[in-house]
């Protein structure tokens, strides 16, 4: 898919999934740590489904920032790529 010399545009691309990537780990690791380790340290071993939505609601817009960024990305890279001309030795033959 991403065959062929690589344009400047390819590589804004390539940073602007490798941010997607950066917010969507970012959303994760928060919503893991907020509901589940961090108000462990009493030693409960039940999940907190409460602390869970309130981050995941806290985190929305690092999950909706990485799709928007995963699109732009993905469709970057695909844009930026230079593709090889293909010959096709029927047109070049004479009658």
């Amino acid at each position: 898919m991403f065959s062929g010399e690589k344009k400047t545009t390819f590589w804004i691309g390539l940073v602007a999934l490798g941010y997607s990537i950066s917010q969507f780990f970012q959303a994760f690791w928060l919503t893991i740590y907020l509901s589940g380790i961090y108000p462990n340290e009493n030693y409960e071993t039940s999940f907190n489904l409460t602390l869970f939505r309130l981050a995941l609601e806290e985190y929305l817009p690092n999950i909706v920032a990485g799709i928007i960024f995963l699109v732009i990305g993905l469709y970057l890279m695909k844009v930026g790529v230079k593709k090889q001309p293909i010959s096709n030795p029927e047109v070049n033959q004479t009658p």
